[in-house]
């Protein structure tokens, strides 16, 4: 699976980590344990890099989702999150999936099952090498379309996925996905480029501008999945994208489009 891979595993249950151990050690995969505190798991996100994250919903500090939240705007690459919890709470559980957790499984688990997901995850992102899932966009290719050919071609792909035209959320993807194509001569990344530059022209803060286009994004995903489902649309995600996988994915269908038209 690979001598570079690393799973961070937090939880207080000593028995655990060890069976954890165990497994990745023996997959020849990095693991490192550590406590239910959502400071220290970020503190060894941004250190160790690790490609999968186990954490409770519930922590001091941070929770899981606040941990998640956080990962997202300062990192350029996050890691996969699977979050696991004592309490059957749905809101609980929405919460952390819609802050983009890959995974939510309730106590007690099968270890084997809670295995399987990671060595999963590890060997998408490896295959894929996190095209897609990494916040930085490489757009050398972009082809130069002027606003004017652009700005409809936008509009009708962000309404297409069933997303409110009103929505501050719909406003600030239409202009990362426009940022990216003004910008394609160089790497891009959304946590540390796209939204600052939204937030200043709409006197808000980064934070704001990625959780207004989080929010657009879940709200239109129930159609979403229902279009895929029934082969309206293209079979484009297994679950909910995060921000970056949604613009990531718009640039993407624009491009092609726009090499026809130039």
């Amino acid at each position: 699976m690979g001598h570079n891979a690393c799973v961070l595993i937090s939880d207080e249950d000593s028995f655990f980590q060890d069976n954890c151990k165990c497994f990745f050690l023996r997959n020849q995969i990095r693991i490192l344990c550590l406590g239910n505190d959502g400071r220290k798991i970020l503190n060894a996100i941004k250190r160790d890099k690790p490609d999968v994250v186990v954490l409770n919903a519930v922590m001091p500090f941070f929770d899981a989702a606040s941990v998640i939240h956080i990962a997202n705007e300062h990192k350029a690459s996050v890691p996969q999150f699977i979050v696991l919890s004592d309490i059957e709470d749905i809101e609980l559980k929405r919460e952390n999936i819609e802050a983009g957790a890959r995974d939510y499984l309730l106590k007690p688990f099968d270890n084997n099952l809670l295995f399987s997901k990671i060595l999963h995850l590890i060997s998408c992102a490896r295959s894929s090498d996190r095209k897609g899932i990494s916040a930085k966009f490489c757009v050398n290719s972009l082809p130069r379309v002027s606003h004017t050919e652009l700005e409809p071609l936008v509009t009708n792909v962000v309404l297409g996925f069933g997303i409110s035209p009103s929505t501050k959320g719909c406003a600030y993807l239409k202009e990362a996905v426009l940022f990216v194509f003004d910008r394609s001569s160089f790497g891009i990344s959304v946590t540390k480029d796209i939204y600052p530059t939204i937030a200043r022209s709409h006197n808000s803060t980064p934070s704001c501008v990625e959780r207004a286009i989080r929010h657009a994004i879940a709200t239109a995903w129930p159609k979403i999945s229902k279009a895929m489902a029934n082969n309206l649309i293209p079979q484009s995600f297994i679950m909910r994208p995060t921000n970056s996988q949604f613009i990531y994915y718009i640039v993407n269908e624009l491009s092609v489009t726009t090499q026809r038209i130039v």
